[in-house]
């Protein structure tokens, strides 16, 4: 049976999440210790931060970041946690097709296309 238990941030969490996290760890480590997000432990599998997004006739659990082994496994936890919480649906953001693959064998649809265009100083790099 897998297990979560909810934590603090720390230095340790910062260090597991890091490639999940990647330049938004700053902002996901304040909503954590703010509480507009929740960090777990998924016992023998890695952290998950989980963010619940509130709508006038919507409700989204997101799951923020998360990192370790058996995501395979863990999903259906997650999926009952957006059930058992109320949500009409859960999103995740990703860059890694392996997830994408996985989420979608647990029902996941590709929603959006996020596209970035990096600027240094207002200019644009070549």
């Amino acid at each position: 049976m897998i297990t979560l238990i909810q934590r603090e941030w720390s230095h340790e969490v910062a260090r597991h999440l890091k490639r999940a996290c990647g330049s938004d760890m700053a902002i996901i480590a304040d909503d954590v210790m703010n509480g507009r997000a929740q960090l777990f432990e998924v016992q023998g599998h890695g952290y998950v931060v989980l963010r619940m997004e509130n709508y006038v006739n919507d409700s989204q659990l997101v799951i923020v970041a998360g990192e370790g082994r058996g995501l395979k496994e863990v999903m259906p936890l997650l999926i009952q946690i957006g059930i058992n919480s109320g949500a009409n649906s859960i999103r995740l953001h990703t860059q890694r097709p392996g997830i994408e693959k996985m989420a979608s064998a647990h029902g996941f649809k590709r929603d959006e296309i996020v596209m970035k265009k990096v600027l240094r100083h207002g200019q644009q790099i070549q």
